[in-house]
């Protein structure tokens, strides 16, 4: 009798974690495929502002006059899984996303160059 009253708070517990596990955490705005192809060198601010909204940084580099704008997004999801005793050992794991977009604008407010930068872990 004592152990099934283990059990089953211990599936009770990790059912409550897993419907916290299966949040996604998020922070900055993710770019589509689209927008990044859309994005080309000579582009003014304005359009670059218009394709792909406010910069999340912007720097300026004083001696030379130019720009950098950076977009960067990145997410985390814990499986499920993860909080069930013992299991949670083996078959617990993490699901990231990352991306950043520095854009290079020179003196004039041009777009001179553009860095992507993506990574996924499952």
């Amino acid at each position: 009798m004592k152990v099934t009253k283990i059990v089953a708070y211990t599936i009770l517990l990790a059912t409550c974690f897993s419907f916290l596990g299966c949040r996604k955490h998020e922070s900055g705005s993710k770019l589509t495929q689209q927008q990044v192809e859309s994005l080309k060198v000579g582009m003014s601010r304005n359009q670059v502002e218009a394709l792909l909204g406010p910069p999340q940084n912007s720097s300026r580099d004083d001696r030379t006059g130019s720009l950098t704008y950076t977009y960067s997004y990145a997410s985390a999801r814990m499986n499920p899984a993860t909080y069930v005793p013992i299991v949670g050992l083996f078959a617990g794991k993490m699901d990231t996303e990352s991306s950043s977009l520095s854009v290079f604008f020179n003196s004039r407010g041009v777009v001179a160059d553009f860095v992507v930068n993506a990574s996924q872990k499952n």
